[in-house]
């Protein structure tokens, strides 16, 4: 029985990284075709995925979500990917630092 439940504990710890992994690669796809997305990663303590995305044109900053990425991409993107709570940061400050 303790075998039985070390190798049920030890099969969804490795589930939770394959998915973490295929997310991860998923963005990255997207990421070739939308030059917005700078960089992407998964926290480590909370397992939350950021999308780093462009903020910056013409030496000002701009507002991401009227580029549409707000709220409801992020819940396209869980469902899509499989990613956990999905949240769009500024890839720069507004003097224009790389935030990543």
């Amino acid at each position: 029985m303790k075998k039985l439940i070390i190798m049920t504990a030890i099969l969804i710890g490795m589930t939770g990284v394959a998915n973490a992994n295929s997310c991860l690669d998923q963005i990255g796809n997207y990421a070739k075709t939308d030059t917005m997305v700078k960089a992407w990663g998964i926290e480590k303590d909370t397992g939350n995925t950021i999308i780093f995305v462009q903020n910056i044109r013409n030496f000002k900053a701009i507002d991401i979500a009227f580029y549409g990425f707000n709220d409801k991409m992020a819940k396209s993107i869980e469902k899509d990917f499989g990613c956990k709570n999905v949240s769009f940061e500024n890839a720069y400050t507004d003097s224009g630092v790389p935030r990543f």
